[in-house]
């Protein structure tokens, strides 16, 4: 069997869902966040990155290539594997199962030389037409891609969804860490799970509620439902300094949206180490407590407890962050939560 010829069609911001704030200035194409973030350098170093982006397309190709341009030559990293870092991750939709089902990426890291990348995604598939979502990198930042398919194939693309968004906005654990493919990050997962066009707000390190966060976030519009995860990256001042304001600035403002608080597993190993385990108890009744107080007040506000997000302590690498088994017991246990929420409003 011969090999097909290859055409490349070049892909655009605007061609990818997950993307925010089209109209506000941005330093990068693809960056997350505009450009009023830039003094938040916690922030600012990590919304280069294009963690829950994807796009949709029809083809009857039998062949999935991908070229990208990235920023960096750093490829991959201790909590990333090469491939969540700065591969793509292809998922076709299942019309007899009717959902989205893994079908490829490329994890031969040995390919992956220098941030100029062109490598197979998926080949051998019998001609026929089917729905594709393709993910991008969760670490690296990029540039410039294209999708390479077969040359004679039929190539539709699809505009991305912008009606009853899902808005996450996370630590690390929502950056995808530990993660091996882009498509398998918690915000990714359950935006299948729900088919909800999912906005991947996870900042390693900086999720810290700050106001100019809370001001960014009332601009977006058709919100059903926006997560706040912040546990890992405050500490009991900032708690009490950020968190009241935040929720007083953005419950009131976002009336039509599910505003879910969650926190996090307790650090895994702090069963060995009491003076950690009561620091992050006293995060937890922290955040537990300022929701609380305002929850008969701001009806669309909600608190989840995320003690048993990882159904195991077995599934981290460091204590902290899920592997893949524990990012889906996460998603799934948000899942069912977020589906009671709505269907409840809905009621």
């Amino acid at each position: 069997m011969s090999t097909p010829e290859i055409t490349y069609h070049d892909l655009f911001p605007k061609n990818f869902e997950g993307m925010a704030w089209r109209d506000m200035e941005r330093e990068s194409p693809f960056d997350r966040m505009p450009v009023t973030v830039k003094h938040l350098p916690h922030v600012w170093s990590n919304i280069h990155t294009t963690i829950g982006m994807c796009c949709y397309f029809n083809t009857d190709s039998t062949t999935f290539r991908v070229k990208m341009d990235l920023a960096s030559s750093e490829l991959g990293g201790p909590i990333f594997s090469v491939c969540a870092h700065s591969g793509v991750d292809l998922y076709i939709y299942d019309d007899n199962e009717t959902r989205w089902r893994w079908a490829g990426a490329y994890t031969d890291c040995q390919c992956f030389q220098d941030r100029h990348l062109e490598y197979p995604i998926l080949e051998g598939l019998p001609k026929k037409s089917r729905r594709c979502r393709l993910y991008l990198p969760m670490r690296n930042q990029l540039l410039k891609i294209s999708i390479g398919l077969d040359e004679d194939a039929s190539f539709e693309l699809l505009p991305p969804r912008e009606n009853n968004k899902l808005v996450y906005y996370g630590t690390s654990i929502i950056h995808g860490a530990y993660s091996t493919r882009s498509g398998l990050g918690i915000a990714q997962i359950i935006g299948r799970n729900l088919d909800m066009p999912i906005f991947n707000l996870g900042i390693s390190g900086g999720c810290r509620m700050e106001m100019e966060i809370a001001e960014l976030l009332v601009k977006l519009q058709d919100v059903k439902v926006l997560v706040i995860d912040p546990m890992h990256n405050m500490w009991p001042a900032i708690i009490r300094e950020n968190t009241p304001a935040f929720l007083d600035y953005v419950c009131p403002k976002m009336p039509d949206t599910e505003i879910i608080f969650v926190t996090a597993p307790r650090h895994l190993q702090g069963w060995l180490k009491p003076d950690l385990d009561a620091r992050q108890l006293e995060l937890q009744q922290l955040f537990k407590q300022f929701c609380e107080e305002r929850m008969p007040k701001y009806h669309n506000l909600h608190f989840i407890d995320g003690q048993d997000f990882y159904g195991t302590d077995e599934v981290s690498p460091d204590g902290v962050h899920p592997n893949d088994n524990a990012a889906w017991h996460m998603a799934t246990v948000l899942t069912k939560a977020i589906r009671d929420i709505l269907n409840k409003q809905s009621a």
